[in-house]
């Protein structure tokens, strides 16, 4: 495990509050071992660890403390910086070199979007593209000669600010956050992933080279999920579809039309299993077949993720849960409207406030017809309504 330092002004807030967020994500993560000081002098005793992180603002620097990061760094370190480490510290030219700016001012604590730009993959793999924080939209003057690789941006009032870089420091790498005002921030799970990646890269911590290799079984037309899962593996790093399964012999033509040639099909959830070209498979076939075709993905050692809902008996979700921890393998559920905006924004509301504490929940999905002919009318297939659209809600009610 790679070994971080973790350097606060103290443990008032804000620096108490992150300290303990960042342990925790830090324990999550099982990647890390970290120290916390509160003592700058710290940076002179650097020899123990792979990188050191900062959430500091403000206070006096030493020349021995400034030469003992910067030194750190240059020698292969990595740095980690957050929010504040470049204010009020401008004046100390080792340092704020190091860091690579200095802040100037910021906009008013308010929500705004962040961007993360496109083709950081290589360095900071699968990062959520936009995303809503209040926090403080930064203003930066850069203070390093170096090339800075920009990885995100704030957009407030039609300007478009940098808020994230990387860059190399001699022989180490150095990542710097604007984010992470107060508790919105430091709660928000992309600000989480960021600081763990950011993490991976100053300690040369890197994806494994080979993609994960995905099997989709089920590719039926209706409701179009198998090429939803096909489109969303294209689009993310480290991903990649290598095989279809489906009983229906015009679905695999049509899935071999729309994904190309390239792919593998099978008719035999088993054969696919055991052909050796894929390490997790995604269940796509109506609910009462999730159990028995996850099932045969376990055994043959795959990771292993389900459409929603999860499986249709609890005696179902006992024995796959089994199974996967026998094994060692992943077992998760996929839930698609798990970041839709409607839940983003009531989460927001209930975590910064707004509104007082939450007494009762309704929430809905609603139509008019006649119930239709398709298997999720069917109760023996689909698991009735609460299993089918109620999973959303159940789904939105335990984020909330």
């Amino acid at each position: 495990m790679k070994k971080v330092l973790l350097v606060i002004n103290d443990q008032q807030s804000p620096y108490g509050d992150f300290s303990n967020m960042f342990t925790h994500i830090i324990q999550a993560s099982n990647q890390f071992e970290l120290d916390i000081s509160e003592d700058r002098n710290s940076f002179t005793k650097l020899d123990s660890f792979d990188a050191v992180a900062l959430y500091i603002a403000g206070g006096t620097l030493t020349l021995e403390q400034e030469e003992g990061i910067a030194s750190f760094v240059r020698n292969g370190g990595g740095l980690l910086a957050v929010h504040g480490s470049n204010a009020g510290l401008g004046q100390y030219e080792t340092y704020i070199n190091l860091i690579g700016s200095e802040f100037i001012q910021h906009d008013p604590l308010a929500p705004f979007e962040v961007n993360v730009v496109d083709d950081v993959d290589d360095i900071l793999p699968r990062l959520n593209k936009s995303f809503q924080v209040t926090d403080e939209c930064y203003e930066m003057e850069i203070r390093t000669d170096a090339s800075l690789r920009y990885f995100q941006y704030g957009n407030w009032r039609m300007e478009r600010y940098p808020l994230g870089y990387t860059y190399n420091y001699g022989s180490g790498k150095v990542y710097y956050n604007a984010l992470g005002h107060d508790q919105r921030t430091f709660k928000h799970p992309d600000f989480q992933d960021q600081l763990i990646k950011g993490l991976r890269y100053v300690t040369n911590l890197k994806d494994s080279s080979s993609a994960v290799r995905i099997g989709l079984v089920g590719y039926g037309p209706q409701f179009g999920m198998g090429k939803h899962h096909s489109d969303r593996i294209a689009q993310t790093h480290g991903f990649e579809l290598t095989a279809i399964c489906d009983r229906d012999e015009n679905r695999l033509q049509a899935a071999k039309t729309e994904q190309g040639d390239h792919i593998a099909v099978f008719t035999d959830v088993k054969e696919m299993a055991e052909s050796g070209l894929i390490d997790m498979g995604i269940v796509i076939v109506p609910h009462a077949y999730h159990a028995p075709v996850a099932k045969v993905l376990l055994e043959a050692g795959l990771h292993t993720i389900t459409e929603k809902p999860f499986v249709v008996h609890v005696s179902e979700a006992d024995e796959l849960i089994t199974i996967a921890k026998e094994k060692q393998v992943m077992l998760s559920t996929y839930h698609n409207r798990h970041w839709d905006p409607d839940i983003l924004t009531a989460r927001d509301a209930l975590e910064s406030g707004l509104i007082g504490d939450v007494f009762s929940i309704e929430c809905n999905m609603v139509g008019y017809g006649a119930p239709g002919q398709q298997w999720r009318a069917h109760k023996e297939i689909s698991g009735g309504m609460l299993y089918d659209m109620g999973a959303h809600q159940f789904e939105k009610i335990l984020q909330l």
